[in-house]
This record gives structure tokens, C-alpha cells and sequence, in this order.
């Protein structure tokens, strides 16, 4: 599953010892630099392919909602990174708010979660608390972080990353990370509340 923070990648300095001598303790290397690597032709191939998967009469719903959750990401991304009119970037992030809905509805039916399941709280959160500007928006965002907490199975280091970025410091130490660090990270049964 794409995530806010994998679509950027590091570009790791040379050290010394890259360079063929050296020892890397006199001269550690720089810090790392971030750099973009995805291109506003990657974000629209990536909604592209979303789109026609999620077209796929095959698909099952583990995969469609993650797919519902990745197309989200991907016009979040989009609406964000590139420059378009106010008007477009409303667009791209209503058509984002709904297919992140599109996942948690899917995910509610589903007898058994993927890992990765439950993301789409965490970035409907993301998306709702940039949008509040009125206290019912913030208590709004503020449930869906608290949903994100209770359901998210982040698969990644980035997704829980992306949690530990935007989500507020009460609800990230809650969302379980027993996907990222399970030595077999298959399917979870659904806990009945």
C-alpha cells in the first residue's frame, strides 16, 4: 500500500568510504536529503491504473479497499503537489474524501482485514483536520483519528509514519503496529467490539 511518505525517497550522501578510502568516522556523512521522485505523470498513471483495477469485477474486497484508499492518496497527492486552480484541488480532494469512505465502508463488511486495513481513518483524518475550520469539522477529524486508532493496521514504517506526522500525540501510540512487526503479517480476523 502507497503511503504519504513513500513517495519520496532519500538520496543517501557518498561517504568517504564510497568513495574508496576513508575511514566514515572522521568524516560522518551529511544528513539526508530529501528528494521527490514521483512526477505529476506518476500521480496521474497511479490514479489511472487505481481507477481501471477498481473496475476489475474480479477484485476482492481486501484489494478494492486498499485500491479505494490508494486512489485516495493519489488525488490527495495531487491536489497538494501541483499547481491547479482552486476549483480542481476541491475536486481532487472531495474525490479523495470519497473513496477513503468507499474503503472504510467496504472494510466494515469484511469478515476478515488485510493488513494495511483501516488506513483510509487515518487519511480521511489527515484530510477533514486540514479542512476544519469550524469546531464541528474539528470534532469531526478529531473522530476519525480516533478511529484510526482503533482500526488502522499500518504495513509499513511510512504509513505509520504518516500517522505519527498528522495524526494528534494521543492517538498515535494506540494504533497497532502488529502488521509492521509480525513475523506473519496475512490476514486478521475482524474483532467484535
Amino acid at each position: 500500500m502507497t503511503s504519504l511518505n513513500a513517495i519520496y525517497s532519500v538520496e543517501i550522501p557518498p561517504t568517504p568510504l564510497d568513495k574508496g578510502g576513508g575511514d566514515s568516522r572522521e568524516d560522518p556523512p551529511k544528513a539526508l536529503t530529501p528528494t521527490k521522485c514521483v512526477s505529476p505523470e506518476d500521480l496521474f498513471q497511479a490514479e489511472t491504473y487505481f481507477r481501471l483495477a477498481l473496475s476489475e469485477p474480479s477484485v476482492d474486497g481486501n484489494l478494492k479497499a486498499e485500491l479505494h484508499t490508494n486512489l485516495g492518496l493519489a488525488l490527495l497527492k495531487q491536489a497538494k503537489d501541483l499547481e491547479l486552480n482552486a476549483e480542481k484541488v476541491q475536486r481532487l480532494r472531495q474525490d479523495a474524501e470519497q473513496n477513503f469512505r468507499k474503503a472504510i465502508r467496504l472494510e466494515k463488511t469484511l469478515p476478515q482485514l488485510a493488513p494495511g486495513a483501516g488506513m483510509a481513518y487515518c487519511y480521511l483524518a489527515s484530510l477533514l483536520q486540514q479542512d476544519a475550520t469550524n469546531p464541528e469539522m474539528k470534532k469531526q477529524a478529531m473522530q476519525q483519528w480516533q478511529l484510526c486508532a482503533d482500526n488502522a493496521l499500518p504495513t509499513t514504517v511510512s504509513q505509520y509514519q504518516d500517522i505519527i506526522t498528522e495524526g494528534p500525540p494521543q492517538i498515535v501510540g494506540k494504533v497497532s503496529t502488529r502488521s509492521i512487526v509480525s513475523e506473519d503479517p496475512t490476514v486478521m480476523q475482524r474483532q467484535q467490539p
